[in-house]
């Protein structure tokens, strides 16, 4: 679960119980803007959830919706110039919509939490060793649903957070229950069990993207390996290995963290702007 869905959850219990909020929601754009349509943002008393750009746009959507907050009408719509009038030079409009919430009124709130999970792509991550755990960190508050699969049950008593955790003494095996669309991240402990996976996972057509831990040296050896037990060059051009954005080296496993997490956020933003319908223009 993204850290942004923990707030939402969080500030709905607290407008279940009475407490005014306004719902604030990037409606339309044209131009240069610091977020698309369907940003939103939340505004309690005492705390914001979410954001619709930043700077002065954000600033005075905040003041405008605490107002509301404070007794005033609500407003339903309003269009902001990006400006130097308000002292942002992206050039572009937005248009804002403000919604009052309630204990009574929760359905935008959900509508929002609905389009977050339309959003999440599942990740089975093999391997939960040191490289692993520090992967699962990095994805923390990504929009990603992360299963952690090892042959060692001891390797994954200790992680915590929503990532669900599966033990098996065969790894390959569970590739076939991976949903359609998964991202699968290979570094268990063994070679023997990255290879058995990976051969696994590139018998699927359906998968979104199969990244090894490794070195170019690896990569050979296992795609002539791979390449003996029947894939063709397809299946094989599928396989990435090395995994992490190009040109970084280290070795440290937050380094490789960090550096992983950035090309499968990568590779996820394209996936959603494959299915997400063109955003509402203005102008």
């Amino acid at each position: 679960m993204s850290f942004l869905r923990q707030d939402i959850l969080a500030a709905k219990e607290r407008l279940t119980v009475g407490e005014p909020g306004v719902l604030v929601s990037v409606d339309a754009t044209a131009g240069s803007t610091p977020r698309e349509a369907g940003a939103t943002m939340l505004v309690l008393a005492d705390r914001i959830v979410g954001s619709v750009g930043g700077g002065t746009l954000e600033h005075r959507a905040v003041a405008k919706a605490r107002e509301v907050l404070a007794g005033a009408a609500t407003p339903d719509t309003e269009t902001v110039p990006l400006g130097p009038a308000i002292g942002q030079c992206c050039g572009g409009s937005v248009t804002l919509r403000y919604e009052a919430l309630n204990g009574r009124n929760l359905v935008p709130l959900d509508a929002w939490l609905d389009r977050l999970d339309a959003g999440i792509t599942e990740l089975w991550l093999f391997g939960a060793g040191h490289v692993g755990r520090a992967v699962l960190r990095a994805f923390e508050p990504l929009a990603l649903r992360v299963t952690c699969i090892d042959s060692r049950p001891e390797f994954l008593s200790g992680i915590s957070g929503e990532s669900r955790t599966l033990a098996s003494l065969a790894p390959h095996l569970e590739i076939a229950s991976a949903p359609a669309g998964a991202m699968v991240l290979v570094m268990t402990h063994s070679h023997a069990q990255d290879f058995d996976i990976v051969d696994a996972a590139l018998k699927r057509a359906d998968l979104a993207f199969i990244g090894l831990i490794g070195s170019a040296t690896k990569r050979a050896r296992f795609l002539a390996r791979l390449k003996a037990r029947g894939h063709g060059e397809q299946a094989l051009a599928r396989l990435v290995c090395p995994i992490g954005i190009e040109g970084i080296t280290s070795k440290q496993p937050a380094v490789i963290a960090a550096s992983v997490a950035a090309q499968i956020l990568r590779l996820h933003e394209g996936l959603l702007a494959e299915c997400r319908p063109p955003a509402a223009m203005t102008g």
